[in-house]
C-alpha cells in the first residue's frame, strides 16, 4: 500500500493540432472566423496494476471532456485579442 502522496503511473500523451484556413472572398483579410483547428488527442495510461481498467475508464470519461473544455478556453483566451500570426 502506498502511504506517501505520490502515485506511480506511466503516461504517454500525444496532442496534434492541424489548422485549416478558408480563403476569404473578394481578397479580404483573413479573419478568425476563417480559421478552424482539428485537435487529435491520444493518451495511454498505465497505473502499474494499481487500479482496475473499469475505474480508469470511468475517470477518462469524466476527465477528458473537462480537459478539452479547459484547453479550448485557454487557446481562445490566448488568441482572441492578438493578430493572426503565420
Amino acid at each position: 500500500m502506498n502511504s506517501g502522496k505520490c502515485v506511480r503511473v506511466f503516461l504517454t500523451v500525444c496532442l496534434a493540432c492541424q489548422t485549416f484556413i478558408d480563403p476569404p472572398k473578394d481578397g479580404a483579410e483573413i479573419a478568425r472566423d476563417d480559421i478552424t483547428c482539428k485537435i487529435t488527442y491520444c493518451s495511454v495510461v498505465n497505473p502499474g496494476g494499481w487500479a482496475p481498467a473499469s475505474v480508469l475508464r470511468a475517470v477518462y470519461k469524466r476527465e477528458y471532456p473537462k480537459f478539452l473544455k479547459k484547453f479550448t478556453q485557454y487557446v481562445i483566451d490566448q488568441c482572441k485579442d492578438n493578430p493572426i500570426l503565420f
